[in-house]
């Protein structure tokens, strides 16, 4: 479980939700609002800062996107996007600790409100390869206060891989049910993909589980 990156926030705009305004037709980070008078952003975890782009006035560094924000590249192998801030406390290249402050909740960039777009990609953020960040931090990814996964809702859950037809994704599987995102099919080479009834697997579309058992295409 990963330090919250603002006091006691709740969820205004979960992962995954689907619409035609977003790039990746899908939300592709959570949206957090600060629950208390500490508008202060932390890291979730200890890294390097990548990137830190502050420029004043409403619009911030990066006006029709992110306003101002930080990068921070973790230990863990993720790079971390907080994006809309008021204000940036950290510069590019200074090593960072879990719980550190990095900026202020804001309101720059394309944004409808004040509040904090975290976004979690593995690997490096250039590729745009985004996970669902509400499981990175060990909270459920449903809008309302923020609900910290239970300890058993964990237990029996390991990380495999399914290869189909010589292509890896990444999955998890939960007691005996193998679960993949429906983005990792979606995303193919615009090729069907020939489901196999004797596979019993279940697809994230949205924080939500569907049986998938037709034939997928992009």
């Amino acid at each position: 479980m990963k330090t919250l990156p603002l006091k006691n926030p709740r969820i205004s705009q979960e992962y995954g939700r689907k619409s035609a305004s977003y790039k990746k037709g899908y939300h592709t980070g959570i949206d957090l609002v600060a629950g208390e008078n500490n508008k202060y952003v932390y890291s979730a975890g200890s890294g390097t800062v990548l990137r830190a782009r502050y420029q004043s006035g409403p619009k911030g560094a990066d006006p029709s996107g992110w306003g101002n924000y930080v990068i921070v590249r973790q230990k863990d192998g993720h790079d971390v996007l907080y994006a809309h801030l008021s204000q940036v406390l950290v510069v590019p290249g200074v090593e960072i600790s879990e719980g550190e402050a990095l900026g202020l909740q804001g309101s720059t960039g394309n944004s409808t409100g004040p509040h904090l777009h975290f976004e979690v990609w593995s690997g490096s953020w250039e590729n745009r390869n985004d996970i669902n960040p509400a499981d990175y931090l060990g909270i459920k990814n449903d809008v309302g206060p923020v609900e910290h996964i239970r300890k058993e809702e964990k237990e029996n859950v390991e990380r495999v891989e399914v290869v189909e037809r010589g292509k890896v994704f990444d999955a998890i599987r939960h007691n005996g049910k193998v679960y993949v995102e429906l983005r990792a099919y979606a995303e193919r080479d615009g090729k069907k993909v020939d489901w196999d009834e004797s596979i019993k697997m279940a697809i994230v579309s949205g924080g939500k589980l569907e049986e998938i058992k037709e034939i997928l295409q992009e």
